[in-house]
């Protein structure tokens, strides 16, 4: 069972490493803008008393690439364990700010399953501003955080057993990229979805941020049955409480992780603890579209997070 023990509000990077810390291992992805950046140097920084590993998806070949390795997704548990196995409580940092959704997701899933890793420890840094397209309404313009996405799949391992034939409640974690939801809509066409859950960050990182991304998501509201759930955008602990109450009320739900990391944080923890109790009767699953993020998506540096998540 993984649940979210601790949220802290750090005043600044180096406060991860505050008395010293030291992490048996540290996950992170690549530096892409400012904060990504400077955590980067932080962990640099420390680099000489952790096993620090640069962690990127390979969805073509069901694997992570961590360090300089392909990791098979079925073979992840057994690689993290040869790298932790004789450390009684190892102390793990995941970066999430560089990391994706699926990457946390595939990370904190194998951690999980680790005898000795009861708990891990995951940064945050929120962004000042996110860079925007032109226009001439602010509400109107569409932050600029993603390159290119592919096809939405079921994510392997996490997905709903695709032979049965009911149609499920999709819960759309919303961000800033209308885009995306309009293409998971889309390449549905009212084959499996029977309506949806959006769940938008209410108070948002910034004033009004919220309302982007409201606007941006109106006329895909009016493509689905819509209902509207609320959650503040930095406490993964109460969107987690949605889910599981939606979780209860329904008997086929899929996710589909669009939004903040905090966000992506909560449906991480949510899919670990609930798809393992699938069955014939009652299944939750995911869908992923893997965006490319765009370099220099954000600028400065906002508000900083850890998150402290509890194994037992």
């Amino acid at each position: 069972m993984v649940t979210i023990k601790k949220i802290k509000q750090l005043n600044s990077i180096a406060d991860y490493f505050q008395q010293d810390k030291v992490y048996n291992l540290i996950f992170k992805g690549s530096p892409i803008d400012d904060r990504t950046t400077q955590i980067a140097d932080e962990i640099e920084k420390h680099s000489n008393k952790s096993k620090v590993l640069e962690v990127s998806i390979a969805i073509d070949k069901y694997s992570l690439s961590i360090g300089n390795k392909d990791i098979r997704l079925l073979e992840l548990g057994t690689f993290l364990n040869s790298l932790i196995s004789n450390c009684e409580s190892p102390a793990i940092l995941i970066e999430a700010t560089s990391l994706d959704f699926s990457e946390i997701l595939y990370l904190i899933d194998a951690l999980s399953k680790q005898q000795n890793v009861t708990e891990i420890a995951i940064s945050y840094i929120e962004p000042d501003e996110y860079s925007d397209s032109p226009s001439h309404i602010k509400e109107t313009s569409e932050f600029l955080l993603s390159e290119s996405n592919q096809k939405f799949v079921g994510l392997p391992l996490f997905a709903l057993n695709s032979q049965e034939q009911m149609k499920s409640h999709l819960v759309a974690i919303l961000g800033f990229e209308n885009h995306r939801l309009g293409q998971a809509l889309e390449e549905d066409d009212g084959a499996s979805f029977s309506n949806m859950h959006a769940m938008i960050g209410i108070p948002a990182f910034n004033p009004g941020w919220e309302n982007r991304s409201i606007l941006r998501h109106l006329d895909h509201f009016e493509s689905i049955k819509t209902r509207l759930h609320s959650y503040p955008a930095t406490n993964p602990y109460e969107l987690n409480k949605v889910l599981e109450a939606l979780h209860k009320g329904y008997d086929r739900m899929v996710i589909a992780s669009m939004g903040t990391k905090p966000a992506a944080l909560a449906a991480a923890i949510f899919l670990i603890n609930n798809v393992p109790k699938n069955t014939r009767q009652k299944q939750v699953g995911a869908i992923y579209d893997f965006p490319k993020k765009k370099q220099g998506r954000s600028v400065g540096i906002g508000e900083i997070y850890e998150y402290q998540i509890s194994i037992k």
